[in-house]
């Protein structure tokens, strides 16, 4: 689950300080509200667009073939300031670098909008 993105500032017994990026102020947080916090050491790759950091890992395995695509991996790798890890297997990768098309979508949101009733 996609959620807001902070960097925990300070740690002390009695609270936790996280500047997220949501928030002008940094957030004090007493320690019964830190529990409600969770450490994520990973972005999904729509949550890391508009963003850039020093390193970029990249999953790209042969077993998530449904959503491999080029722009996906262009989206990740152009999130690197320094470099870019692919982790995965060459038939992953190939996958996601042969597939140019874009997903289609049908979320009825046209045929809803004129108030066409569903089949």
């Amino acid at each position: 689950m996609n959620g807001d993105i902070g960097t925990v500032l300070e740690v002390t017994k009695d609270s936790v300080v996280v500047d997220f990026e949501c928030y002008q102020e940094p957030r004090r947080f007493s320690r019964k509200e830190a529990y409600d916090l969770e450490l994520a050491w990973a972005l999904t790759i729509h949550k890391a667009q508009g963003s850039e950091w020093p390193w970029v890992m990249v999953v790209c395995h042969s077993s998530q073939h449904y959503m491999l695509s080029r722009q996906l991996i262009y989206t990740a790798i152009t999130r690197a300031k320094k470099g870019v890890i692919l982790v995965g297997d060459r038939k992953g990768i190939d996958r996601a670098l042969s597939n140019n098309r874009p997903a289609e979508r049908r979320t009825r949101l046209q045929e809803a909008l004129r108030g066409e009733e569903e089949d």
